[in-house]
C-alpha cells in the first residue's frame, strides 16, 4: 500500500481549508447569534401575552375564508408578499380582539414564522429541515398601512439575515450536536423557547395542482398549525387562485371570545383594501 508523501497530504490539507474556514465562520455567527437571543431571554418576558397559558391542553379550531384577489390587490398596491399581508392582518385582528376584550392593545406580540430549508438533491433522504423567523406583529400600531410597511420592514430583515441567524440558530445548532447529546440539549432549549415568541404564524404552500379524494376533486384545503403547550393560539396560512384559507388553532379556556378573533380578521381586510383605495 503506498503511504502518501508530505506534499500530497499538504494539497489534501489546502484542499479541505476553505471549507474548514467556511464551517468556523459558520459556527462563530450561529453562536453570537444565540448569545444576542439568550439576551432577549434574560430580558422583559412575553409570558403575559393573552397567547400564553400555564392551563392545561385544550383544542378548538376556527377556519376563515378570504377572497385571494383582495389580498393580490394590497400586495400589489404597497409591496412585499402575500405572507406579509396576511401576517399584518393577524396584527390588525389581534389589535381588535385585545381592545374588545378589555385588554391592552398597545403592546407587540412576537410571531414565530417557520421556514422550510430544502435539502440538496442528494439529501433527500433527510426531508426539509426547518428554521424559523420572529416577527413582531405591530399590534399596538392603530395605523394598518404602517402596520403592513412595518411588518414588511422586519421580514425583509430577517430574509437577508437567512433562515440560519435568529430562532432559526436553534434548530441549525441543534443539528450540528451529536445524537448522544440531544437528551440534554433539547429540554434545556424547549424549557426556554416559549420566551422568545408568543405564537406562531405559518404559510403552508399547496401544490399547482390540488388532490383528489376518491376521485372527487379538493375544492378546498384549511392549513393545520400545531399547538405547543404553554401556546393558546397557532396561525395557519395557504391560499389558492381564489381563496386564503386561515386556521386558528386555539386553546378555548385561555383564549375566550375567538369567534371575535375570526371576525376581526374579515374587519381588517376591509379596513385594508379601503385604506389601499382610499
Amino acid at each position: 500500500m503506498a503511504v502518501p508523501g508530505l506534499a500530497d497530504l499538504i494539497g489534501q490539507f489546502a484542499d479541505t481549508l476553505p471549507t474548514l474556514l467556511t464551517t468556523v465562520r459558520t459556527a462563530a455567527q450561529i453562536s453570537a447569534d444565540i448569545g444576542a437571543h439568550l439576551r432577549i431571554l434574560s430580558g422583559p418576558t412575553a409570558l403575559s401575552a393573552p397567547t400564553n397559558t400555564t392551563r392545561p391542553p385544550a383544542r378548538r379550531l376556527e377556519m376563515v375564508r378570504l377572497r385571494t384577489a383582495d389580498v393580490t390587490a394590497i400586495r400589489r398596491r404597497h409591496g412585499g408578499t402575500t405572507h406579509d399581508v396576511l401576517l399584518t392582518l393577524l396584527a390588525g385582528a389581534l389589535h381588535t380582539w385585545l381592545d374588545s376584550h378589555g385588554q391592552s392593545a398597545h403592546r407587540n406580540i412576537r410571531a414565530l414564522v417557520p421556514v422550510a430549508q430544502h435539502t440538496r438533491a442528494r439529501d433527500a433522504n433527510t426531508g426539509n429541515r426547518l428554521s424559523g423567523y420572529l416577527c413582531t406583529l405591530p399590534v399596538a400600531e392603530p395605523d394598518p398601512l404602517h402596520r403592513l410597511r412595518l411588518v414588511r420592514t422586519e421580514m425583509d430583515r430577517n430574509k437577508a439575515a437567512g433562515p440560519h441567524r435568529g430562532p432559526g440558530a436553534f434548530p441549525v445548532v441543534a443539528g450540528l450536536f451529536p445524537h448522544a447529546v440531544h437528551h440534554v440539549v433539547t429540554p434545556l432549549l424547549a424549557a426556554q423557547v416559549n420566551r422568545l415568541f408568543d405564537l406562531v404564524a405559518t404559510a403552508v404552500r399547496l401544490p399547482a395542482r390540488l388532490p383528489g379524494l376518491g376521485g372527487t376533486p379538493v375544492s378546498e384545503i384549511y392549513p393545520l398549525a400545531p399547538l405547543a403547550p404553554g401556546y393558546a393560539l397557532a396561525v395557519a396560512f395557504t391560499h389558492d387562485p381564489r381563496h386564503v384559507h386561515i386556521t386558528l388553532t386555539t386553546d378555548p379556556h385561555a383564549l375566550d371570545g375567538v369567534d371575535k378573533l375570526t371576525e376581526a380578521l374579515h374587519s381588517g381586510l376591509t379596513e385594508l383594501l379601503h385604506a389601499t383605495t382610499s
